[in-house]
């Protein structure tokens, strides 16, 4: 376990770590009304089963547009907190300044490495342990290869046309859906975890 120099200044984690878990499965059903439309695909666009899929996919790509910054803040925002708690833990078992758990979201490019970064050192500075946890890389692999996977898809139903394109939307639509919902599991466990050590912690300080 890595030295412990101030634990006083900790504030609770597990309500910032509620919030933002259940804004992540949430932010699913956007994935999961996309997917969803696949199985509409094979139908013209003139029939009822088409206009439900058109509707389908236009309504969770609407939901991703609007829900997701607001979720993407709410993690920003446990992020932030679970940085400043375990900075107390480990003052020095960071390889980035706490600020990088805002702004390593917001620079293309950058937003492929730094928010895992930050998120692996937090948990190691709070595991009794200090060791990371195997959800880290689950939870940030599967969320990175969702998006590819789904523009992909895209760009495969413009380049195929009708009906091939349209059936590999499909197949791409559903496995990303699948990755998202994995991610939003991983992100769930790693959060909870993390909350109850730090929170832990809190409790040492009140007793």
């Amino acid at each position: 376990m890595q030295d412990t120099t101030n634990t006083r200044g900790i504030r609770p984690l597990r309500g910032w770590t509620l919030t933002a878990t259940t804004a992540v499965f949430i932010a699913v059903l956007g994935p999961l009304a996309m997917a969803a439309a696949a199985f509409t695909f094979g139908s013209t666009q003139k029939s009822t089963e088409g206009q439900v899929g058109q509707a389908l996919l236009g309504s969770g790509a609407l939901f991703m547009i609007l829900a997701w910054p607001v979720v993407g803040a709410l993690v920003v925002g446990w992020l932030v907190r679970a940085r400043a708690n375990a900075g107390l833990l480990a003052p020095t078992g960071h390889r980035l300044p706490s600020w990088w758990a805002i702004v390593g979201w917001l620079i293309p490019i950058v937003n492929f490495v730094v928010p895992v970064i930050v998120v692996g050192d937090v948990v190691r500075a709070s595991n009794p342990t200090g060791q990371n946890l195997r959800a880290v890389s689950v939870w940030w692999i599967s969320w990175l290869v969702a998006p590819t996977l789904m523009a992909y898809g895209f760009f495969q139903s413009s380049a195929l046309g009708f009906p091939e394109g349209a059936v590999a939307l499909g197949r791409s639509l559903l496995g990303a859906t699948a990755l998202y919902t994995v991610s939003a599991l991983s992100f769930r466990s790693l959060a909870l975890t993390l909350a109850r050590w730090q929170d832990e912690h809190l409790g040492s300080t009140q007793e």
